[in-house]
């Protein structure tokens, strides 16, 4: 799938290997994700450490596709400028009203 790169860790010394509930959890978010699959050989061979990192990351991708996070840079705005914008409205009313009734 484009846009996902996990980065697994290496393992740790006498690193107890992943949890079927991890594996199985691995294997959930891949589909949830829509990635093709996590690569078995791969998953049998990941440590505890390893997994949850890899869950970790599958997990915020999955935030990410469903609008929690953005994927990309998101436009910002500075809320700090809505109350100038707010007093120039104001004065371009105020002038308005001055120059109709000076008619």
């Amino acid at each position: 799938m484009v846009g996902l790169q996990l980065q697994i860790p290496e393992p740790q010394d006498n690193e107890e290997l992943a949890t079927d509930k991890q594996k199985a959890l691995i294997k959930n978010l891949c589909q949830e994700v829509g990635a093709s699959g996590f690569p078995a050989d791969t998953l049998e061979d990941l440590g505890k450490l390893q997994a949850s990192s890899v869950i970790d990351q599958l997990q915020s991708f999955k935030k990410a596709l469903a609008g929690d996070k953005p994927l990309d840079d998101e436009v910002s705005v500075d809320e700090s400028s809505f109350p100038n914008v707010l007093w120039l409205l104001l004065g371009a009313i105020v002038v308005i009203v001055v120059v109709v009734l000076t008619r």
